[in-house]
């Protein structure tokens, strides 16, 4: 009797078993025919035939029946730059939101609800980027035009919003980063024409250089005489292996002090050289290679004016040495950029 009664146990939970596999098998398939659906529905609405660039921003919320909230993503993206979302800017959000017809549509109101509750990573704005590169190709330049200054008119109005009164010093720096970095985006031309510009259409080439085992004071006597803001440091084999630039020199961080002549005019007159003096001989002496900045970050001839826009804004990076295998053939500053646009242009 008892073992009649375990083997009608036994074979309770094995059928509650597969009962459940199934259900979870089910629930799958569903999710995954839901997720096609979706998918085939956001090409019909946006015009976008790259599957992946779609899945990704899938991932972060976008759906055929959140995707105006998700093309405005930014502009909720702007107040959550500085790590701070308060009341004024939730009001602000919700105000534009409403003004752009976001209300309309039930599950893009609860998408922005979600993103003003739950601050959106990085990532979700990395997405966003790649999904609105491919979105703007199907639209006409009037439509790309006015969408791009909206954006940035709101994300504006957005990041004044914590202020007694609109627009008078009430953007935090966090926030201006952030817009400086939305426009520059935005405003960046066709895709296809940025590829087609190399870093070495436009690259600063016969860049002067120190060896790593020169002195401070080699390197500080140069950039004050050239008026240069970085100098490529390169071993015995002339192959790139640090940067000296003139943060270095001067400011908080600084890891050596810059020549005498320029303390007083850079610190003011609190400083006494007897103080400062023994100081610099100490640190002019040093060889560069102990307080260059070591391994920094390079491209190649072959990376594109998108590569160097991208890499400047996400690494916050004013130059960036180029080389070819190990060694310096040139450099890439902000003003080269202006440069690669007149190519554009």
């Amino acid at each position: 009797m008892q073992t009649n009664t375990l083997m009608r146990r036994g074979r309770s939970l094995e059928n509650g078993f597969f009962i459940t596999q199934e259900s979870i098998i089910i629930s799958n398939l569903k999710e995954e025919h839901k997720e096609k659906v979706n998918l085939e529905k956001l090409k019909q609405h946006t015009g976008i035939s790259n599957d992946q660039v779609l899945k990704d921003a899938m991932d972060f919320g976008l759906t055929p029946s959140t995707l105006y909230a998700f093309i405005y993503f930014p502009i909720v993206y702007t107040a959550w730059s500085d790590d701070l979302l308060d009341d004024k800017e939730k009001k602000k959000i919700k105000l534009i939101a409403k003004d752009l017809g976001i209300c309309a549509h039930e599950d893009s109101v609860k998408q922005i609800e979600y993103w003003l509750n739950n601050r959106p990573g990085p990532q979700v704005f990395e997405a966003w980027k790649k999904f609105f590169k491919e979105y703007q190709k199907n639209l006409r330049p009037e439509q790309l035009s006015k969408l791009k200054a909206m954006m940035m008119e709101k994300a504006q109005t957005v990041a004044s919003a914590s202020g007694i009164l609109p627009f008078i010093g009430n953007i935090s720096r966090a926030e201006q980063k952030f817009l400086d970095s939305l426009e520059a985006f935005l405003n960046v031309a066709d895709e296809g024409e940025l590829e087609s510009i190399k870093v070495a259409d436009f690259m600063t080439e016969n860049v002067f250089c120190c060896n790593e085992n020169q002195t401070v004071e080699n390197a500080d006597t140069v950039m004050l005489a050239e008026n240069f803001s970085v100098i490529p440091v390169v071993n015995n084999e002339d192959e790139l292996v640090g940067v000296i630039t003139e943060s270095d020199f001067v400011g908080k961080q600084a890891k050596v002090p810059h020549a005498l002549a320029s303390i007083k005019s850079m610190f003011g007159q609190h400083f006494y050289f007897s103080e400062i003096e023994p100081i610099y001989k100490n640190a002019k002496g040093k060889k560069l290679k102990e307080v260059m900045t070591k391994n920094p970050i390079t491209v190649t001839e072959e990376h594109t004016l998108t590569d160097i826009i991208e890499l400047m804004n996400q690494r916050s990076l004013k130059r960036l040495p180029v080389v070819r295998g190990k060694r310096v053939v040139g450099i890439v500053t902000r003003k080269d950029l202006l440069k690669a646009f007149l190519i554009l242009d």
